[in-house]
């Protein structure tokens, strides 16, 4: 199984070019994830390149995802497979970090730059982040604030 990686605009880009298979799909789950802890970037892009686009390739993605969200990372995916995003869209973990699903790498790269970015620097998400709130998870998830916590 080919996987290939590498850092642009400060995230982490890991592209796999070839259908995991059901046999693959431990070894393809492991390999991302050594990358994604040994590198620790705040930012990752997952490109299914190709044949890699296949339904067999969808629970590790959403694995992908489910750790990307417990270490706080935006994570994008990128695929030529409208049927493939359809279902990561469909299937993506809402308790966590919302997955962005795109069609281009290029794309994917660069709104996830700029999110991590803008995440960063927003005044307003500092401010979330002060309070134990995630700024990636939509407000109709996040508990209400305790009664006066904005007179604090």
């Amino acid at each position: 199984m080919m996987v290939s990686h590498a850092l642009e605009q400060g995230v982490l880009v890991v592209t796999v070019h070839d259908d995991p298979g059901s046999d693959g799909r431990a070894v393809l789950l492991a390999r991302i994830s050594d990358l994604v802890k040994g590198h620790a970037p705040t930012s990752f892009v997952l490109v299914l390149d190709g044949p890699a686009a296949a339904d067999s390739a969808v629970g590790v993605v959403l694995r992908v995802h489910r750790l990307c969200s417990r270490l706080g990372l935006v994570m994008s995916v990128a695929t030529h497979s409208a049927p493939v995003r359809r279902l990561l869209e469909a299937d993506a973990d809402a308790g966590g970090t919302r997955l962005v699903v795109l069609a281009r790498a290029d794309t994917a790269i660069r709104l996830t730059a700029a999110a991590h970015r803008g995440r960063m620097t927003d005044p307003a998400l500092s401010a979330r982040r002060r309070t134990g709130a995630s700024p990636w998870t939509s407000r109709s998830r996040r508990a209400a604030p305790a009664c006066g916590g904005y007179g604090r």
